[in-house]
């Protein structure tokens, strides 16, 4: 059966290019991610966090759990405990294909997750500064 499948033609490739640049700005990081290339395939951003801080979204406020995320749809989101804080944006989203997208590792167990999701082409800047 092997033989049979190597010997199949290609029908139809796509390629997908991804490219994220970081650059380091005042207090925290700033990503620029661009694809190009096959459109309107679902792309997702997350983030993981130590379970037990504080998660505050434009219209959310909520104490992160092991297991459990979040999908923010805009504005920052603020990531604190007692002594600091962090933000993380403009969150995005356009879809709710996080947990089983093909290919991607399976949602942690052990951390709190925050999801920014689109499709592509995109061209996206999200930064992430001490507060």
């Amino acid at each position: 059966m092997g033989n049979r499948l190597q010997l199949r033609p290609l029908a139809k490739t796509v390629e997908l290019s991804m490219c994220i640049k970081v650059s380091e700005i005042e207090g925290g990081v700033s990503l620029n991610i661009f694809t190009e290339g096959c459109d309107r395939v679902p792309f997702k951003l997350e983030f993981c966090f130590t379970p037990g801080y504080a998660i505050n979204g434009e219209s959310f406020m909520m104490t992160g759990e092991a297991g459990c995320n979040v999908t923010a749809k805009s504005g920052f989101v603020e990531v604190r405990d007692e002594l600091d804080s962090i933000l993380v944006g403009p969150a995005f989203a356009n879809h709710f294909y996080t947990s089983a997208m093909r290919g991607s590792e399976p949602p942690s167990n052990q951390e709190f997750t925050v999801y920014f999701t689109d499709f592509t082409n995109l061209d996206r800047t999200v930064t992430i500064k001490k507060v």
